[in-house]
């Protein structure tokens, strides 16, 4: 059976099955950071970093010296593993243009690009691990759409798409019209909620600091050069 775990950088990533052989592992972007250089590394048959090339910069060493394809948004000359990812063909088996209009956009996340790709090349196993994509992450609900649709055309295609149980892909509390809505996971949501408009209220106290800090930082430096100009003079005067 051909079968791939795909890893994203969610917390669930650790329960990868690294020591199974016979199931290939794709990672992405900056997931290296949370294993050192040579634990687990080996396992990886693929890497993926859908992003302009500003985003390559920081970990470019990594990606130049991994010893597996990269896929890019396109070829870089100076990343002799990097591969052009298949996006047209991949969109042209999937039939995206007869589903959807040209112009809606349907590619959201990298995890997206992992899977379509794992379709395409017919892959009858396809395990999620660290890809949660909480509803309370707005950058989640944006990905949340396109990821499951492209699940649901996983499973229409007999593939079996394995997700971890501490993830919110295709779950919901409760049926819609047949079940109430459970009290406690109302409670729960507005917890949730109520911790996030809390983190965006730290944020804003942070920016709004940091801003300050700026400002101060250019007053001291303005300063600076007016002592050091004035220690110039003093030495002309006298």
């Amino acid at each position: 059976m051909k079968q791939v775990a795909i890893l994203g950088t969610g917390a669930s990533w650790i329960n990868a099955p690294f020591d199974n052989l016979e199931i290939e592992i794709w990672g992405l972007n900056y997931l290296n950071k949370f294993f050192s250089e040579n634990e687990k590394q080996n396992r990886f048959v693929r890497w993926f970093h859908m992003h302009t090339r500003e985003f390559l910069e920081p970990c470019i060493d990594f990606l130049r010296e991994l010893p597996i394809p990269l896929y890019t948004l396109r070829h870089y000359d100076d990343i002799p593993n990097s591969v052009a990812y298949p996006k047209e063909e991949i969109e042209k088996d999937l039939n995206i243009k007869f589903f959807f209009p040209d112009d809606h956009k349907f590619w959201r996340c990298s995890a997206a690009y992992m899977l379509a790709l794992a379709m395409y090349e017919k892959y009858e196993r396809v395990y999620l691990f660290g890809i949660n994509m909480a509803l309370d992450d707005e950058e989640y609900k944006e990905q949340k759409p396109s990821f499951e649709y492209l699940i649901g055309r996983a499973h229409e295609r007999g593939i079996e798409v394995i997700i971890p149980e501490s993830s919110d892909i295709l779950k919901v509390p409760f049926d819609y019209g047949y079940e109430k809505y459970p009290i406690e996971a109302k409670v729960f949501n507005e917890k949730v909620k109520e911790i996030v408009k809390t983190k965006e209220k730290l944020l804003r106290l942070k920016a709004k600091h940091e801003q300050e800090i700026g400002s101060i930082n250019a007053q001291l430096f303005k300063l600076d050069g007016m002592i050091e100009m004035s220690e110039h003079y003093r030495k002309l005067i006298y």
